[in-house]
């Protein structure tokens, strides 16, 4: 239920976008001793300024499954260096994109059991991996997805903390990493959502830190819809609806396919015109 009563609900997306250790456009491939190029998994990029979130658990219809032997052999690949030796970081870089791929799959507990297993490697391989320890995040904030699914509020709700934390703690080393801002706003603003009307000041700490991270990531990718669609929402929330209607028209112009940012400006549009003095 809305934390202010007549309020419209404006939600965020429950998804989160997993991050890469590095940009693929970027940077070079493994030297020598890296896996062969049919065989590597490749880094997924952040997300792109249309920000239409993708959905874990939604198989794209031309995408299948790939067969579990095969990614045993990749993994095993990685893990011993069939082809030389790899460096520690090149080789977390390998298994951090492999967990990504375990996401961008299916949602179920087993497979985010095994994508969690798979950057918890990453990490143990190279400790300083700022993505690792995002993606374990992301882990979390599915599994909380699954539980608030399920009516189990509290649980969810704990977890989304976990990640929050986790997500806040990596932005301590990496401040300026898109997605990781992303993460932590959204997973702060969908904290606020879930606090009951008895709970105000504790929403209200999650606004705040949700602004924090999403006015940052705006101001450092003013290309990117993303954050301006989420300062909208968190605008609305607080009624502010002329500052909310500011944020989604800029969503709009910089992804103009974005259908959530029209819907959300065609509806403070009317909330502003309903209370214009008649």
């Amino acid at each position: 239920s809305p934390l202010w009563p007549g309020v419209p609900l404006f939600t965020v997306s429950s998804d989160v976008q997993p991050t890469a250790d590095v940009q693929p456009t970027t940077e070079p491939p493994p030297a020598t001793g890296a896996p062969p190029a049919t065989g590597a998994p490749q880094a997924i990029g952040a997300p792109q300024a249309t920000e239409e979130t993708f959905a874990a658990g939604d198989l794209p219809k031309n995408k299948t499954l790939p067969k579990t032997a095969d990614l045993v052999l990749r993994l095993q690949r990685i893990l011993r260096g069939d082809e030389g030796d790899l460096t520690a970081r090149v080789r977390s870089r390998h298994l951090n994109a492999l967990g990504m791929e375990l996401l961008r799959l299916r949602r179920d507990p087993r497979v985010l059991g095994e994508a969690e297993g798979l950057f918890a490697l990453a990490a143990k391989a190279w400790p300083p991996s700022v993505a690792a320890r995002v993606n374990r995040a992301v882990v979390m904030a599915r599994r909380a997805d699954l539980a608030l699914g399920a009516g189990r509020t509290k649980e969810g709700m704990a977890l989304l903390r976990r990640a929050s934390v986790l997500t806040e703690a990596a932005l301590g080393e990496e401040p300026n990493r898109y997605s990781a801002l992303m993460n932590a706003g959204r997973f702060r603003l969908r904290l606020a959502e879930l606090s009951t009307p008895q709970d105000g000041p504790s929403a209200r700490r999650e606004e705040a830190r949700a602004r924090v991270h999403l006015s940052r990531a705006a101001r450092l990718h003013p290309e990117r819809a993303g954050p301006r669609f989420q300062l909208g929402v968190l605008a609305a929330r607080q009624e502010r609806y002329a500052e909310a209607r500011r944020h989604f028209q800029a969503a709009l112009e910089l992804a103009p396919s974005s259908q959530s940012a029209k819907r959300y400006l065609e509806r403070v549009e009317r909330l502003i015109e309903e209370r214009r003095p008649r």
